[in-house]
């Protein structure tokens, strides 16, 4: 897809983007652990179909959080095109996009929606990088890093 058709609609309802996990049955997001219970935590996603993946960024925090924004850039390695635009937390999204978590968490991952064919390692690289806060009394944020979705090359990247 051309990444200038790609990107308005990965925006949609927030930036995000997703990695494959092999085997994976639904577009749910891998369970993050959280180490605070004000804390924000951004994690790669791989979501395997079999001829294709879709591939991103989940967003998990807490049910009852203050809404405000923070900047997230989202790098694609194959192109080097970035996107920086605030995320709105509680994240925007339908319904599906959302999945309550026992520990009292949110885990959205309504924008986990790029498509690669074959999950060819060489398109699915992408990097992001949590910023500064843009609205509102930010949460502290950290990416948790997942070893199987970091070989799709999903990974952090210093903002």
């Amino acid at each position: 897809m051309d990444k200038r058709i790609f990107w308005p609609f990965a925006l949609i309802g927030a930036l995000a983007i997703s990695a494959c996990q092999a085997g994976a049955p639904s577009p749910q997001a891998a369970p993050v652990s959280m180490s605070g219970p004000r804390e924000v935590v951004f994690a790669p996603q791989v979501i395997d179909r079999g001829s294709y993946c879709l591939i991103g960024f989940a967003v998990t925090y807490p049910k009852d959080i203050a809404p405000h924004r923070r900047h997230v850039r989202i790098t694609t390695l194959w192109s080097e095109t970035s996107q920086d635009n605030p995320w709105p937390i509680p994240s925007l999204g339908p319904p599906d996009s959302f999945t309550n978590n026992e520990d009292g968490t949110v885990t959205f991952t309504g924008a986990i929606q790029e498509s690669v064919m074959g999950c060819d390692s060489e398109l699915t690289g992408r990097t992001l990088a949590i910023g500064p806060c843009a609205e509102g009394a930010c949460a502290p944020a950290r990416f948790e890093a997942d070893e199987h979705a970091a070989g799709f090359g999903l990974a952090e990247e210093q903002y």
